[in-house]
């Protein structure tokens, strides 16, 4: 049977305000926006059908309290999904789907339909600041820690670090600030804990010989405000020095302070990118070969969640309109109208001079013969070809029989000796035929 979830009001039991039905749900698990308006119900199964993952698959449903809007956010045909996160102010998720190097978009919270993309990135981690303005996707546990840091308000990337070995992270409650803790049992070495900035500077760090938890200290609501200030002067680090960044600014919440690495050569050929050593950086999570500066807005409902079977993502069109059985129907309609004017120039055409009389029209005969004449030659091309193809086997018959005559006449068989008394009839056949044997 599928499974089902409702949504209840709380004065009201009798009936649910919404109801969604879906299939291989194993396990789920939902997140509700600050609003108490809309849900996100994640499930997942222990076997992947798609045959895509060893871990399953999941899908992501997006289900509004009043029952006016459901849809289908993810499918496992698109990815898995590491991540997603609901803004702790405004009605909107942040997803981190797809295969590595996943896509990192986000999404309205009234309808579930995507906004923007932040391109593509190993990521699978998501935190909010705490006004909902900046956005910090990094990529733990077996990826490198490569975050990036965002101004959602502005779509745009405030700069990037990497946080090798992080396994506890958090906004400050002033949003501006950033934590990053490595912690035992998960690793048993270089534990201790990292600040940063919320355009990925590090600001501090703290080690520890054994460290289990790290977390910032609750906040009264109201004690700070996101006073909608674009960074601090000098703060702000580009798109294009976060490689450097994340090098200088140590190797996050382990290392303390991190060395600078001496960088491995590199012949002169290797250094334009595009061979071995650039793909294995890519599958290993160097994200900066796909990341972006700045997100792109989504217009419209794009591509549809689902294609239609058979149908390849580049055979849809977004909006729906324009292929498929209308463009043949054009192209059809403009052959039929070529067709009615070639149709209506002939009948405009003059008609052809009459004939002349039957006892003048002497010189089409030289004509008629020149037509003929190609026509018996092509036979007569062919008739050769026969005669040519029959003097050879008979040839080839003759020279068998020569052999056979060369041999002991003590060990010719019967039937030798009957192919032998028809040597007369081949060579009579051969000179019907113009051939001497």
């Amino acid at each position: 049977a599928p499974a089902k979830c409702q949504v209840f009001r709380l004065d009201e039991t009798s009936r649910p305000t919404a109801t969604k039905n879906f299939f291989k749900a194993q396990t789920v698990s939902m997140q509700w926006n600050n609003l108490g308006t809309a849900v996100l119900v994640r499930t997942s199964q222990e076997v992947d059908d798609t045959g895509k993952s060893y871990y399953g698959g999941s899908h992501l449903y997006f289900l509004r309290a009043d029952g006016e809007e459901t849809c289908t956010v993810a499918t496992p045909d698109g990815g898995a999904i590491h991540d997603v996160q609901w803004n702790p102010i405004q009605d909107e998720f942040f997803l981190l789907h797809g295969d590595l190097p996943c896509v990192m978009s986000l999404h309205s919270g009234k309808k579930g339909q995507k906004l923007a993309e932040f391109g593509r990135g190993h990521r699978n981690t998501i935190r909010w600041n705490t006004f909902g303005r900046f956005i910090a996707c990094g990529g733990y546990g077996q990826l490198l820690g490569d975050t990036d840091f965002w101004d959602k308000s502005g779509k745009r990337l405030l700069g990037s670090s990497r946080l090798e070995c992080c396994v506890v992270s958090a906004f400050a409650p002033d949003g501006r600030h950033f934590l990053a803790a490595t912690t035992s049992p998960r690793m048993r070495v270089d534990n201790g804990i990292a600040i940063y900035d919320y355009c990925g500077n590090r600001l501090a760090d703290l080690a520890f010989e054994e460290l289990l938890l790290a977390s910032w200290r609750p906040r009264p609501r109201g004690q700070f405000q996101d006073k909608d200030r674009p960074p601090s002067p000098g703060r702000e680090k580009k798109a294009g020095d976060s490689k450097a960044t994340g090098s200088a600014g140590g190797a996050g919440g382990g290392g303390y302070p991190a060395a600078k690495k001496q960088q491995a050569y590199r012949p002169p050929g290797a250094k334009a990118g595009g061979g071995l050593a650039e793909l294995l950086r890519k599958e290993l999570g160097s994200t900066q070969a796909e990341s972006s500066s700045t997100a792109t807005k989504v217009f419209g409902s794009g591509m549809p969640h689902s294609l239609p079977p058979g149908a390849a993502p580049g055979d849809v069109k977004p909006g729906g309109g324009g292929g498929g059985a209308a463009g043949a129907g054009s192209s059809r309609n403009a052959r039929k109208k070529k067709a009615k004017e070639a149709a209506q120039g002939s009948s405009d055409a003059p008609e052809p001079a009459p004939a002349a009389p039957a006892a003048k029209a002497s010189p089409p005969e030289p004509a008629a013969d020149a037509e003929a004449s190609p026509a018996a030659a092509a036979t007569g091309a062919g008739d050769n070809a026969e005669v040519e193809k029959k003097v050879r086997a008979l040839r080839k018959k003759l020279r068998e029989m020569a052999k056979l005559k060369e041999q002991d006449p003590s060990k010719i068989d019967p039937l030798q000796r009957e192919k032998l008394a028809g040597e007369a009839e081949l060579i009579r056949q051969l000179r019907e035929l113009g051939a001497e044997p």
